[in-house]
């Protein structure tokens, strides 16, 4: 049996459409509602290491983030066939991504481990070893979790602020605002002012 056209093509791990071109989100959503288990696969590659740093920043493990991340898909596969794109892929996962860590927190907790708002804030500093934990990165994880998700989706994972809103479930004016005080904040700290001269 020979291999699948767009591996012929070079392209490995990037399904093709009938043209040639790599598919994207939005015709690999098509597919697997079509029952193409390759399709679904394909998404999950392309994605799978964004949502591992959105679980990672979320749970500070590398081992739980990958749970976290194996459930969000699971959970994902369960909407197919049915599932329709109204949005980036990622903005649709983020939540789901989300609350897949955010259980996995909630049972961390109860077998004695800290808070989950202690977590998330640890979970943000993990991400980044001691010796290069800037000033910058302290600051952020030391924000209030509403507002270190807006900037973390905004700056770390260069989303627009409309699939922010969208990611996070909230009016486009919250997004907006929330990103404001989070800088209003960032900017406020005294060590920031000093480490980047502002």
């Amino acid at each position: 049996m020979a291999a699948p056209r767009w591996e012929r093509l070079g392209w490995v791990g990037a399904r093709a459409d009938g043209g040639g071109e790599p598919m994207d989100d939005a015709g690999l959503v098509g597919a697997a509602n079509s029952g193409d288990a390759e399709a679904f696969g394909e998404l999950y590659l392309r994605h799978r290491s964004w949502a591992w740093r959105v679980a990672r920043r979320i749970l500070g493990d590398d081992d739980l983030a990958w749970d976290a991340v194996h459930d969000a898909f699971r959970q994902a596969l369960a909407l197919f066939p049915g599932f329709e794109l109204r949005a980036r892929f990622t903005t649709f996962l983020y939540p789901v991504v989300k609350n897949a860590a955010l259980m996995a927190l909630r049972r961390r907790r109860s077998d004695g481990v800290a808070a989950p708002e202690e977590l998330l804030a640890q979970g943000a500093l993990a991400l980044v070893q001691p010796d290069e934990r800037t000033p910058l990165v302290k600051a952020i994880a030391a924000l209030p979790e509403i507002h270190r998700e807006v900037v973390l989706l905004r700056f770390g994972d260069e989303l627009p602020l409309e699939a922010v809103a969208e990611a996070l479930g909230i009016p486009l004016g919250t997004a907006k605002s929330r990103l404001h005080h989070a800088l209003k904040a960032l900017g406020a700290d005294p060590a920031l002012k000093k480490s980047l001269n502002f």
